[in-house]
């Protein structure tokens, strides 16, 4: 990769994430190398070490860049109306390639052989956890949701309604079909009128 951009590092950095995010969703971890996520982008594998000191590292900035994109994905759709915005994060979500809206379930494969991986994972759990919160706490001053449980535990229980209705998509489930399960259960689940598409 020549150097031809000031911020030509970080640049490089995305690429190889963006090269072993894909590599590493369509064969798994174990079956890809080092020299296959080089020759995939041009480089040599010796080039990928100055970046990167190991695979796991690689997976885990994947992680962190995939989580991030879900993140903010999910902050500008929970931004306004909450009709719009459990229709918009669903929605946003699907549209993602599939290496980075599944990409935690090559990660939780890996999370017992890697603390890196595994801190992220659970970092990245706690704040979708703390926005979540933030936002059925919001939605229950305002009325717009049950006064039941405390919001926390609503935002696990959203947390992991949406884990496994990304699970039915993987597996098969229409696009059109996981919408409307999420947006029937998530209106379930906050106890709120179920929205209109």
């Amino acid at each position: 990769m020549p150097k031809v951009v000031p911020d030509y590092r970080n640049q490089a950095r995305e690429t190889i994430t963006e090269s072993a995010s894909k590599l590493i969703f369509k064969s798994g971890f174990q079956d890809t190398g080092m020299d296959e996520i080089a020759r995939n982008i041009g480089v040599t594998k010796g080039t990928l070490y100055l970046y990167f000191p190991s695979k796991a590292a690689l997976l885990a900035e994947a992680c962190r860049r995939n989580m991030t994109i879900l993140e903010s994905t999910m902050q500008k759709a929970f931004d306004g109306d909450i009709s719009k915005g459990i229709e918009n994060f669903i929605v946003n979500e699907l549209s993602l390639p599939d290496y980075v809206k599944f990409h935690w379930i090559v990660a939780m494969a890996e999370i017992n052989k890697s603390p890196e991986i595994k801190k992220i994972l659970v970092e990245s759990y706690d704040g979708y956890v703390s926005i979540l919160t933030s936002f059925i706490s919001k939605l229950k001053k305002l009325g717009l949701v049950s006064n039941s449980p405390d919001p926390e535990i609503v935002a696990k229980k959203l947390i992991a309604f949406h884990n496994g209705i990304l699970l039915s998509v993987m597996l098969g489930e229409s696009a059109e079909n996981a919408i409307s399960l999420f947006r029937e259960g998530v209106s379930a689940i906050l106890q709120a009128p179920t929205p209109k598409p």
